[in-house]
């Protein structure tokens, strides 16, 4: 709303001079009252945004504590750690392959989880949560190591409070990019 009021003012600003000149000039029925003048102390200048919620704030740290536990239990027990964060219906876009459910997300990862050889940590470095706090996402760099060959990227994760777990958050969407090499 902030941005129309202040279209409004521009627009005010750059055709009432015009108008009033148009009209000064030629006399008509239909324009019988002059138009509005916006006032000189209106500033273009935007309006200095309210500080976040506490509420929003608080959501926003609840996604990056979930974030990080979501790491933590991955490395601790790799598998099943990795799939307890995730939503019954949730979905996995890994190279270029969707994945659905986490019946299916478990069976494509049981082999990259069955090799010893191969850890996958993150770190978060944002999150941003709707105001109700029922949707917000997190993203961030990771880091996956398969024996020597490590390979360092970016990821995107989706989450959702999920009412059948006491609310907690649980992965709706998860996606990564690694980088150029």
């Amino acid at each position: 709303m902030r941005w129309s009021f202040l279209f409004a003012i521009l627009i005010a600003y750059a055709v009432v001079p015009f108008a009033q000149a148009a009209h000064s000039q030629t006399s008509s029925p239909y324009h019988t009252n002059p138009l509005p003048q916006v006032p000189p102390q209106a500033s273009l200048e935007p309006e200095p945004q309210p500080a976040a919620s506490s509420k929003s704030s608080r959501y926003e740290k609840e996604l990056m504590a979930a974030d990080v536990e979501f790491c933590k239990q991955t490395a601790a027990r790799r598998l099943d750690g990795w799939m307890d964060a995730f939503a019954p219906d949730a979905v996995v876009m890994h190279d270029g392959q969707t994945v659905n459910g986490t019946q299916a997300i478990r069976a494509y990862y049981e082999p990259v989880f069955a090799n010893t050889n191969f850890t996958l940590t993150w770190t978060p470095t944002h999150a941003e949560a709707s105001k109700d706090g029922t949707s917000g996402y997190t993203y961030g760099t990771y880091q996956a190591r398969n024996g020597n060959q490590v390979t360092h990227g970016m990821y995107l994760t989706i989450w959702r409070r999920d009412k059948s777990t006491g609310g907690k958050w649980k992965v709706a969407l998860d996606t990564g990019s690694a980088a150029s090499q």
